[in-house]
Order: C-alpha cells, then sequence, then structure tokens
C-alpha cells in the first residue's frame, strides 16, 4: 500500500541518525556510509556528511535548512527531504516509520553462519601476520619451491590420478572443504590486517551451487589497493594451504594430498575468472576502483546502444572498458551456455540417471562408488540451467 505525502508532511519531517550508523572519510576525499542493521554501504560527499550530522532528531527539515545557512524556499526544501528520504533513507541510515526500509539483496541465497564474527575475529587475528611483506615474500617463494618439487617427483613417479571405485573422493573433498575455509579466512585476515574487523564466515547458494562466504563488508572503508589485498588472500591462503598438501604429499607419499592439491589449484584460477561474482571479479573491480563493475558497465551499454541508434553516439575512453567488460561478459555467458546445452548435450540427458546412481549408492553406504567426475555431472547442468 502506497501513502502520499503531502507539503505540510514535508515541513515537519524530523529526520534522526539511526544509532549504527558510521562513516569514514577515504583518501578520495569522499565518504563511506553504512548501517550495521542493513548493509547497504554507500559513497557520499562531505556535504552530505553534514546533512547528516544535522539529522539529531529534533529538527525539522525546514530547522535544518536554516542550521544549513540556506534559505527557507520551497526549492531548498524539497532538495534537503530528497537526500534524506529518497536517497539515505533507503539504505537503513535514518530512523523512520513512513517508507519501506529495504536491505541490500544478496548474491548467496540461503545462507547461514558456520563460524559467528566474534569468533572470525580472534582467528583473524592470529593470521593477519601472514600479510606482512616480510613474511608473504617467504610464504610465497616456499610455495613455489614445493610445487615445483611436486611436480618433479610427480613426472617422474608417474603417479595416478584415478580414484574411482575407492574412498578416496570422501577425503578429498573434506580435504578441499577445509581449503575453501582457509580461503574464506585469508579474506578475513587481510580485513584484519589493515584495521577494520571481519564478520561472520558462512556457507550459502550462489548460481544454486553451495559456497562459503567471507563477510568483509568494512573493506569498503579502505582505499582500493588494499581492497586488491584483501580480494587475493583468499587465493594467496588457499595457495599456501595447497602446497603444504603437497608437503604432506612428498613426505607420506600418500596420492590423495597431491590429487587435492591439483583440484585446488584449478578451482583457484577458475576464481579468478572475472566475469562471474567471484575473486576475479572484485579484484578487476578494485584494481579500476569501481564499487558496481556489473550494473556500471551494463547501464553504460544500454545507453550507448540507445545513442547508437539516435547517432549521437560521443565515447569517452573509462567508458570504452566498461562496454568491452559488459560485451565480453555477455559473450562468455553465451558460449559456455551454448557449449554445455549443444555440444555437451549427452551432460544434460543423463542428469536422472546419475542422480539415482549418487542416491542408492548412498543409501546402500557404497562410498567408495562416488567419484568426481559423477558429482560434477549434476552439478554442472544444474549450475547452466539457472
Amino acid at each position: 500500500m502506497q501513502t502520499k505525502i503531502t507539503q505540510v508532511d514535508i515541513l515537519h519531517r524530523i529526520p534522526k541518525l539511526r544509532k549504527n550508523t558510521c562513516w569514514k572519510k577515504l583518501p578520495n576525499g569522499e565518504y563511506y556510509i553504512n548501517s550495521t542493521d542493513f548493509n547497504s554501504p554507500l559513497f557520499v560527499s562531505e556535504y552530505v556528511i553534514d546533512f547528516l550530522r544535522l539529522a539529531t532528531g529534533e529538527s525539522t527539515i525546514i530547522q535544518i535548512c536554516e542550521k544549513a545557512g540556506l534559505c527557507v524556499n520551497e526549492s531548498n526544501i524539497s532538495e534537503i527531504y530528497e537526500l534524506y528520504y529518497v536517497i539515505l533513507y533507503p539504505t537503513g541510515v535514518l530512523e523512520a516509520e513512513e517508507i519501506e526500509i529495504k536491505k541490500k539483496k544478496s548474491d548467496i541465497n540461503l545462507s547461514f553462519t558456520i563460524l559467528p564474527k566474534k569468533n572470525v575475529i580472534l582467528i583473524s587475528k592470529h593470521l593477519s601476520f601472514l600479510f606482512q611483506k616480510n613474511v608473504v615474500v617467504i610464504s610465497l617463494l616456499f610455495s613455489l619451491f614445493l610445487m615445483f618439487l611436486g611436480s618433479i617427483y610427480f613426472w617422474h613417479a608417474k603417479l595416478t590420478l584415478n580414484i574411482v571405485n575407492s574412498g578416496e573422493p570422501i577425503i578429498i573433498t573434506i580435504l578441499l572443504i577445509l581449503i575453501f575455509f582457509l580461503h574464506e579466512l585469508g579474506h578475513s585476515s587481510a580485513l584484519y590486517y589493515f584495521g577494520e574487523n571481519p564478520r561472520k564466515i558462512g556457507i550459502g547458494l550462489y548460481l544454486f551451487a553451495p559456497v562459503m562466504f567471507a563477510d568483509v563488508t568494512d573493506s569498503w572503508k579502505l582505499n582500493n589497493k588494499q581492497r586488491m589485498v584483501i580480494d587475493i588472500g583468499g587465493l594467496y591462503f588457499q595457495l599456501i594451504a595447497s602446497c603444504l598438501y603437497i608437503f604432506i604429499f612428498l613426505i607420506s607419499d600418500y596420492n590423495v594430498f597431491f590429487i587435492t592439491a591439483l583440484f585446488s589449484f584449478a578451482i583457484g584460477i577458475f576464481n579468478l575468472n572475472p566475469f562471474v561474482k567471484m575473486d576475479g571479479y572484485w579484484l578487476l573491480s578494485d584494481f579500476i576502483n569501481c564499487m558496481d563493475l556489473k550494473q556500471r558497465s551494463r547501464k553504460l551499454t544500454l545507453l550507448y546502444i540507445q545513442y547508437l541508434l539516435k547517432k549521437k553516439l560521443s565515447f569517452r575512453i573509462r567508458d570504452i572498458f566498461f562496454v568491452l567488460y559488459y560485451l565480453v561478459s555477455f559473450l562468455f555467458r553465451f558460449a559456455f551456455i551454448t557449449y554445455m546445452l549443444f555440444w555437451n548435450i549427452e551432460l544434460f540427458m543423463k542428469v536422472p540417471t546419475n542422480f539415482k546412481s549418487i542416491a542408492l549408492t548412498i543409501l546402500e553406504r557404497k562410498y567408495s562408488d562416488i567419484n568426481i567426475i559423477l558429482i560434477e555431472s549434476i552439478i554442472l547442468p544444474v549450475i547452466v540451467i539457472f
């Protein structure tokens, strides 16, 4: 149900700042503002912050207009009202009852917490030293050395990667879950290293596939270079963990650890894909210092298409990147879906049979018959469809 707001209502509105609202000045002069209750970060100018300071819950729109040193007229009053109740209020930074506040929609659905904020901060505090420059250099060199040794050993020993009809897939799955957890701790620890507190670590569905995630919302308080370190922090921890698996493999000769490391490396490379909202996407976004890369590239592309149809085309150099990004992103998704639907149609046809096989295997407790390829044959079609 909608309600109409009269001019009298506007004049006597009393905006009040929500208690859990905070802001921080960024190096570029802008301010990062956010309500921890609604998690809808916004970047504003110092002009807006001055008006937020006046939103004490004691002054009407007219009184705020006077305190700001503005002429009390219809134009200024409407501008202030729009600032408070059209721009700021939907983000949850103001207290009021007449307008519905909508939390920012997350890309992750059906999420739940596996490690609360207090525990994440505690663990991140002890792991944040890994982002000291000297430690990073030593860790990367040692990891590369282990990767080299593992590759040499693997090549000469001609190890088999066959994990079908054995209990190894279950072990590999558990080891991968541990790596994914450490990956998220990498993001959280990087945020803590730069002086901000991480929030929870959880599990949810992204593109209808299960994923782990770390809530590092406060990273927007930092500059883009620091955010890039946070973006890559997960893969940094993942690399270290994977190389530790290689080390265990070298001293134990247990192939499962090496196979898990290979899977981890492959997943890490895929994670750098900038066309899906994973680490690669956020790394690219922070590199160009653009908070909403996907939305902005889409809007600019549609805008330039309209200009092209009207024969009023005039590109800005920076906008060319956004248009190209959107076009390449669209082609990537189209090519992937086309490939899966037309060249791998048998994969879709076998989904019922494969699902039945996994279900019967679990019911009969023949876990050794489950393999990675069988699981992927069900997950990939589901991702493509949705």
